[in-house]
């Protein structure tokens, strides 16, 4: 079996064997419960770090 696209540590299925998106997610009822969470796990993660690296090191570009 693929790994899904999908990976939420705050996922919890309404039901056994659905496919794990928000729809199906009991911390979901048309807004995230578990958003703030999920967002400062995100910026502990290194794909922010690596992101927050690449916009900090941004110079521009100069036109002469």
């Amino acid at each position: 079996m693929t790994k899904p696209a999908f990976s939420c540590v705050g996922y919890e299925p309404t039901k056994a064997g659905l496919n794990p998106n928000c729809g199906n997610c009991d911390n979901y009822d048309g807004k995230c419960k578990v958003r703030k969470i999920l967002d400062e796990l995100y910026e502990i993660s290194p794909q922010f770090n690596a992101f927050d690296r690449m916009m900090r090191g941004n110079k521009g570009v100069r036109i002469d």
